[in-house]
């Protein structure tokens, strides 16, 4: 199994329970500027040692045996497929979607870089 295949199902995973979770309301409307600004502040949380450190954690944890001990760690993975989502989106032109998925996801988000 590839690095790529591991990091990205439970990441998809997360991010399917997301699509199905009933959606937050957004604290301020979502236009270009507000998803390029989450955009580079998850970029530069996910360059940070203690992120990278808790990423690498939720990996192996997932690895083990397909399934999170420690649920807390899934948030980890879960806004990097959060991120992923997001950049496909507006990178594809869909700033709605792109928009959808950051609303929806903020919480989660908001909670994994929080620990930082």
């Amino acid at each position: 199994m590839t690095v790529r295949t591991t990091v990205i199902l439970p990441a998809v995973i997360v991010m399917a329970f997301l699509a199905f979770a009933a959606s937050a309301q957004a604290e301020t409307a979502c236009n270009e500027k507000v998803v390029r600004d989450r955009l580079a502040a998850m970029e530069a949380a996910f360059q940070q040692p203690d992120m990278q450190a808790k990423l690498s954690a939720a990996q192996k944890d997932w690895l083990d045996d397909n399934d999170f001990d420690d649920e807390a760690s899934a948030k980890y993975l879960g806004a990097v497929a959060a991120y992923h989502s997001i950049k496909r989106n507006f990178d594809g032109g869909s700033l709605d979607g792109a928009c959808e998925i950051l609303t929806r996801s903020d919480p989660m988000v908001k909670a994994a870089l929080g620990d930082l």
